[in-house]
């Protein structure tokens, strides 16, 4: 894999079409070199706020059935994700839950993660009265931006921020990336986050597109 998303020269636009919805993302390639490749295990760090679809895309890609329920913190196994003649090999790893509870270990997991998912419900970020543990959640998510654009720019880990539940936004995909773009403008993590996916986990044909283009590039 030669991506990274963090303020690299080389843009290559990509547009993932879903089915009747679009999964837009801009990916960069890291440093000429194949991620995927480097190593015989690549570990993941799934972040993210509660009931984003950080477990939902963990067992689609471990290919086991998504059970909904509130996520704690399980550990899982080594897995490999197989697309047509291509294996790629997963470490093992941790599904932590979106409380805050949990934002502690989110360092201590970028410092140990190949390559980090970012996961938040973009249409609750866009509904500024949404609280979550007594916190705004568009705050919440500032604030977890700005921890994990700090620490994987310190390190050099590319990191994918991915904006779920589109298929709550009132508007179509492209007017919701650009008021939430609008919203962080200014912010100092912007220039990571202006690459965002946005994307409908409930449906499989945007969730193959979106893995297929990540881990087959």
């Amino acid at each position: 894999m030669n991506l990274n998303f963090i303020n690299l020269p080389l843009f290559i636009p990509i547009v993932l079409w879903g089915l009747g919805a679009v999964v837009t993302a801009t990916v960069t390639y890291f440093g000429g070199r194949a991620l995927f490749k480097k190593k015989a295990r690549t570990k993941l760090g799934i972040l993210g706020m509660q009931a984003a679809g950080k477990t939902r895309f963990l067992s689609y890609l471990r290919n086991i059935p998504f059970v909904e329920k509130a996520t704690s913190k399980e550990e899982y196994k080594p897995f490999t994700y197989k697309y047509e003649k291509k294996i790629i090999h997963i470490d093992t790893g941790v599904d932590i839950g979106g409380g805050n509870i949990f934002k502690d270990e989110y360092i201590s997991i970028i410092k140990k993660s190949d390559i980090i998912f970012y996961f938040f419900d973009i249409s609750k970020y866009l509904n500024n009265k949404v609280v979550v543990e007594n916190i705004n959640y568009s705050r919440e998510c500032n604030s977890r931006f700005e921890l994990i654009y700090s620490e994987t720019t310190k390190i050099k880990t590319p990191v994918i921020f991915i904006g779920t539940h589109t298929d709550l936004c009132p508007k179509d995909i492209n007017t919701t990336r650009k008021d939430f773009l609008n919203l962080i403008k200014d912010k100092s993590y912007y220039s990571s986050l202006k690459d965002l996916v946005t994307i409908n986990l409930t449906n499989n044909k945007e969730i193959t597109n979106f893995i297929d283009k990540i881990f087959t590039k």
